[in-house]
């Protein structure tokens, strides 16, 4: 190859790892979303009725949940939330999404006795997916190995600040911590603190 194409800092290093290629050859060139699709807007009553989540104050994930992509960020929101909900009783986790992890992530939230706090909302619409975007009041996926994450961008455009991690393409995608806030996913205070922060 004398040229080549990554969406983000991150995947062109990862490529370049195992490809032996030189990273000189590689050119950025970022995922992009539609502005006019992905808008602020209200609360979807009757999806606030769905989830039960009137007067909550929602942390929304929305990706795959497969058991080998567990670099997601779903287990790093869990393990913080008994903490998060201590200063902060309306907290509701909304969880979007479906795959084979997701039976052990609700094992998870209920041995955290965090069952009535989480809401799996299971596999949506690409047309649902704006409503859902906007019951949150902070988007967050802190992982370890998101190539870019354009739900990052799709949350940001819904008007709900967002919580990645400095350690994969999400920091492409928040452009190093200027659009939300990046942190380390191995640091269950600096994602609680960030979370806290965003709301």
């Amino acid at each position: 190859s004398d040229f080549f194409i990554s969406v983000s800092e991150f995947t062109l290093r990862k490529f370049c790892s195992w490809s032996r290629l030189n990273p000189d050859k590689g050119h950025i060139l970022p995922n992009t979303i539609d502005l006019e699709k992905f808008t602020p807007g209200p609360k979807n009553p009757a999806l606030v009725k769905r989830y039960k989540l009137e007067n909550k104050k929602v942390i929304m994930s929305l990706g795959r949940m497969s058991a080998s992509e567990r670099y997601k960020g779903f287990d790093e929101i869990l393990e913080v939330l008994p903490e998060l909900t201590e200063s902060n009783t309306e907290i509701t986790y909304l969880v979007v999404g479906d795959g084979d992890d997701r039976p052990r992530l609700e094992r998870k939230a209920r041995d955290l006795v965090m069952g009535d706090r989480v809401v799996f909302a299971g596999r949506i619409t690409e047309e649902e997916k704006v409503d859902h975007y906007r019951l949150a009041d902070v988007f967050a996926m802190p992982g370890q190995g998101e190539g870019f994450g354009i739900v990052y961008l799709e949350a940001l455009a819904c008007g709900v600040p967002v919580v990645g991690s400095k350690v994969d393409g999400s920091r492409d995608a928040l452009l190093n911590g200027e659009l939300g806030i990046i942190v380390d996913p191995d640091s269950p205070e600096e994602v609680k603190t960030a979370i806290q922060d965003a709301l």
